[in-house]
């Protein structure tokens, strides 16, 4: 899966726990780009905490491609 794919695909699913109760449609917009936020920032927890892993769990000949691909989701989220 190319980077910019497991980015969308990470804060797709986030956004689905990032739920508001408030239905004002007034600041239906501010609450939607909130919810947008929270689902980034959790992506981002998820990619750093994979870079972890990758350093406690992996040998060094897969270690530096891997992280590489993690790396570059981490871009891509901050991108979107």
């Amino acid at each position: 899966m190319e980077a910019k794919e497991k980015a969308i695909e990470l804060i797709n699913k986030f956004l689905d726990y990032s739920n508001d109760d408030y239905h004002d449609t007034k600041y239906q917009h501010e609450l939607n780009e909130t919810r947008r936020l929270n689902a980034k920032e959790c992506a981002v927890i998820a990619v750093d905490e994979c870079y972890y892993e990758i350093n406690r769990h992996t040998s060094n000949d897969n270690r530096l491609k891997r992280m590489q691909y993690w790396r570059e989701v981490k871009q891509e989220i901050e991108k979107l």
